[in-house]
């Protein structure tokens, strides 16, 4: 009566292709989230951006975090990595912000820090 449990895989599975789309469809504000899951999940996953030109500005923070995510033109294509490295990276928007938010629960802290 008082809890709520969840059940989740150890790891994500990719998407094979979300694309972007105007209301009632997936909604361009949730990509760059999306970018930031996908960069640890187990396989290949495609983003097509349809909305807005320009939109994957958060991949080159993610890149530097080491996610492997190749951008041409409005497809990003994104391939999951074991763990992301923590790095000094900003934020280009609120969007933006809220994935580096994301990725940075994705890394995984060496043993011995924060000892």
């Amino acid at each position: 009566d008082d809890r709520i449990f969840l059940s989740a895989p150890k790891k994500l599975a990719a998407l094979s292709e979300i694309e972007t789309a105007p209301y009632p469809g997936f909604p361009t504000d949730a990509q760059s989230l999306f970018l930031a899951l996908l960069a640890t999940a187990k396989g290949t996953s495609v983003i097509h951006e349809q909305i807005f030109e320009n939109r994957f500005k958060t991949a080159d923070a993610l890149r530097e975090m080491g996610a492997g995510i190749t951008v041409i033109q409005n497809r990003a294509t994104i391939v999951g990595t074991e763990r992301l490295t923590g790095k000094k990276v900003s934020a280009c928007d609120l969007r933006g912000g809220a994935a580096m938010v994301i990725a940075a629960l994705a890394v995984t802290i060496p043993s011995g820090l924060g000892k």
